[in-house]
């Protein structure tokens, strides 16, 4: 939904002097908002619940793959409201697509106070997570299982432009692999270690796709 209502606004969000395209592009936008909030209510919901269940839980087994599970769901909120978040035209779009920008996180600044929080917010609680998952996995001695939480962490990191650490849980998540000759994930990591080495310099230019990088 949040995509569809990106695209339906796209010339909006690049020239401000526009609204919408066409009268049907703003009759479905407006659809989509209402569509979205029983839906954002019952996810806000139902992720709480999830939650209270694993802190219940004393299956470290069990609790590992719900911590997992949980903070995947706050890694795809985070990117979710990078997205939905994201106002303002033409010049916002270039800058936010700049490498250097997105590098340093400095793109935090192109969103306002609270929505900069509610996003800062999804990646503390995905990481967190994603660590609880680790332990939890470890304390069950269950290491094929710890090693990919690992490395979905290390994934989890490149997308937060913290390549140091995801530099080093692949270091782990390869040492439990290579133990186990879990040859699939060993590859996995092989191929995401050099996309870290890469530092994110030759990612997919949204901007230049789209035609906005024209004078």
């Amino acid at each position: 939904m949040v995509h569809r209502q990106k695209n339906l606004m796209l010339s909006a969000n690049v020239f401000e002097w526009i609204d919408f395209s066409l009268e049907r592009d703003k009759k479905e936008y407006g659809v989509i908002v209402e569509m979205r909030k029983p839906v954002e209510k019952e996810v806000d919901s139902l992720i709480v619940a999830v939650i209270e269940r694993a802190e219940r839980g004393i299956d470290h087994y069990f609790r590992g793959h719900l911590f997992s599970a949980i903070g995947d769901f706050y890694s795809s909120r985070y990117l979710n409201d990078m997205l939905d978040f994201q106002k303002g035209g033409k010049t916002k779009s270039k800058i936010a697509n700049l490498y250097f920008v997105r590098r340093w996180n400095l793109d935090r600044f192109l969103y306002d106070k609270d929505n900069r929080k509610k996003i800062a917010d999804s990646k503390a609680k995905c990481i967190q997570y994603f660590k609880r998952s680790i332990d939890e996995f470890r304390l069950s001695d269950k290491k094929s299982e710890e090693a990919n939480a690992t490395y979905n962490l290390a994934v989890k990191m490149k997308i937060f432009y913290t390549f140091g650490r995801a530099k080093k849980l692949l270091a782990e998540a390869k040492s439990i692999a290579v133990e186990l000759h879990e040859k699939p994930l060993i590859q996995k990591i092989k191929m995401l270690e050099k996309e870290v080495a890469d530092k994110n310099r030759h990612m997919r230019d949204y901007v230049t796709e789209m035609g906005l990088d024209m004078p």
